[in-house]
């Protein structure tokens, strides 16, 4: 009895268990494919949120690319505002010279006006000095004169040429009145052409002598003509002196008397 109960028992949690089964069964084969559809929305929110992190990574290079390109931007901006400063200053002061230009054309202009007379003026008292002064170096000095005459009629020379050119004439001159200077020369005496050695001190007197010491001369400006020096000293001082000039001895004193070149006396 008991035993065919116990077998009762164990049909019904059979069939129970069954019947579960059957129950459970449908309902594990529909969670599967739950489960399979929430796999898949999840794989594809993944795979949507790696194309976002993409597009995102793409647009933080790109931001960057472009904040880096502003900044560059702007500093060239900057550079170039700065170099446009720059240059309207000079332009600013180009405009300053080029209207200081056109006055000191004017200026010029009048200078020139001016200045032309002034030199033409200057050269022809050069001219008359010469011909009054000592006779040393007369065809040299002379024809510098001429030079500068000539010079003042051509057009392709500027005025600061021309008058450079007459200052410069004028300061030879001045340097002649400070030199010693001796140059061999020929002096016509007494109908004779004869070759001498001349001696210029600075503008006090111009002495003349033969190498022979022969004949020994002196410039005389009160006759304006050579005179004789007659003494053997003054004739020994004076070979002196041109070998000083020649600097065949040193520097020294010599004792020719300055009266014999201002008077008319020889001796």
């Amino acid at each position: 009895m008991f035993l065919r109960k116990t077998i009762s028992n164990f049909r019904v949690i059979t069939l129970t268990g069954i019947t579960l089964l059957n129950i459970i069964a449908p309902s594990s084969a529909s969670a599967e494919g739950k489960l399979s559809d929430v796999l898949q929305v999840g794989q594809s929110r993944i795979d949507h949120a790696a194309a976002t992190q993409t597009q995102v990574n793409e647009l933080a290079a790109s931001t960057n690319k472009l904040k880096n390109n502003f900044f560059e931007i702007r500093e060239l901006v900057s550079e170039l505002k700065t170099y446009n400063d720059l240059l309207s200053a000079q332009i600013l002061q180009q405009d300053l010279d080029i209207a200081n230009l056109k006055e000191s054309i004017k200026n010029v202009s009048v200078l020139e006006r001016q200045l032309v007379p002034l030199m033409l003026r200057m050269i022809e008292t050069l001219s008359i000095f010469i011909r009054n002064d000592l006779p040393f170096l007369l065809e040299e000095r002379l024809a510098r004169v001429k030079t500068l005459d000539e010079l003042m009629r051509r057009s392709d020379v500027t005025i600061a040429e021309k008058y450079r050119r007459v200052i410069e004439a004028y300061e030879i001159e001045t340097d002649y009145g400070r030199t010693i200077q001796t140059y061999v020369g020929v002096l016509t005496i007494e109908g004779k052409t004869r070759e001498v050695n001349f001696l210029k001190l600075g503008r006090i007197g111009l002495f003349a002598q033969s190498t022979n010491m022969e004949i020994s001369l002196f410039w005389n400006s009160s006759a304006g003509d050579w005179s004789k020096i007659d003494k053997r000293t003054d004739k020994n001082e004076l070979r002196k002196g041109v070998r000083i000039a020649l600097k065949e001895i040193p520097p020294s004193l010599i004792t020719i008397p300055i009266k014999t070149a201002l008077s008319s006396e020889g001796g």
